[in-house]
């Protein structure tokens, strides 16, 4: 007997090693899953990690989907659940070079997950005036899901939150129109396009 064994299924062996709890498996297939992570299956590792409270792998797992955010695979993604979405999306730590990249990861999870509504907790952690102005009269403004009660109210708080911040610190930061929620959707209050600066 030489104490080693060649292992293929590393989720099964985990949970064969905890139900046995033999701490040396444990260690050396959760070693394993370590070893062989990266973008494309760091998101079921982290699933892996949750499942069986094993906290250094799980950070380990995590710290690379934020890391590698735009390379995670999106079946994977919409596959998360409501609070691991948020944690991911919420993350000061997430890695984007377009918040649209975030925005459209919550629609396609919502798409899937949540169709007839979106949770407040999940729209909440899109950092809407970071976006384009054109993306979000093509995109943001004439999407259904961005019409409900809960979306409006994430909207306008983003927005809110951005003027007040810039109320206390006097910077100026990009440039967007000056839309505004209503129950049928986003329209400009003065009937133009009237812009007004944020900063962030």
């Amino acid at each position: 007997y030489t104490g080693e064994c060649l292992v293929y299924d590393l989720e099964a062996m985990l949970e064969a090693s905890e139900r046995l709890q033999i701490e040396t498996l444990i260690q050396a297939t959760l070693q394993a899953f370590m070893g062989r992570m990266d973008s494309n299956n760091c998101l079921r590792c982290w699933g892996v990690a949750e499942r069986y409270e094993r906290e250094e792998l799980g950070t380990l797992a995590f710290k690379l989907a934020l890391k590698n955010f735009p390379r995670l695979p999106r079946e994977a993604l919409v596959e998360l659940t409501e609070l691991q979405l948020q944690t991911l999306l919420g993350s000061d730590g997430l890695v984007v070079t377009r918040e649209e990249d975030a925005y459209e990861t919550l629609m396609a999870w919502a798409h899937r997950r949540a169709p007839d509504a979106i949770p407040a907790s999940l729209l909440k952690t899109i950092r809407y005036p970071a976006m384009d102005k054109a993306y979000m009269r093509e995109s943001v403004h004439v999407e259904a899901l961005m019409r409900t009660t809960d979306a409006m109210e994430a909207l306008a708080r983003s927005f809110q939150d951005v003027l007040w911040q810039e109320i206390k610190t006097g910077r100026q930061c990009f440039y967007v129109h000056d839309w505004a929620p209503t129950p049928s959707g986003w329209i400009s209050p003065h009937g133009s396009t009237k812009a007004i600066h944020f900063s962030i």
